[in-house]
């Protein structure tokens, strides 16, 4: 039967069962870590200088990440799953938004 209309397929539905909620619950928490890691990452490149941009490196994200999780457990927050990878690779992307 057709209701005129539809739901998102990319945001999480109200669950109905409990196996439902716990898919739901980890879903809504996958999408607040994940927007979390961005807003840090947004955050460090903002505080970079041309200097820093210019001679970045993946072992400069790997230093990124360690200060990271240090940040997060001396805030009493439980730190993410970072990763150096990620975190090279976003940035890099930013520098090249920025020269466009």
């Amino acid at each position: 039967m057709c209701h005129g209309w539809q739901n998102d397929p990319d945001e999480p539905t109200a669950p109905h069962t409990g196996a439902d909620v716990a898919v739901w619950m980890r879903q809504k928490e996958e999408k607040h870590m994940e927007e979390r890691m961005m807003d840090t990452i947004v955050e460090i490149y903002n505080h970079m200088d041309d200097s820093d941009k210019d001679a970045f490196t993946l072992e400069d994200a790997e230093d990124m990440v360690e200060d990271q999780i240090r940040m997060d457990k001396e805030a009493g927050r439980e730190p993410l799953a970072y990763d150096p990878q990620f975190f090279y690779d976003t940035i890099v992307e930013l520098m090249e938004q920025d020269v466009e």
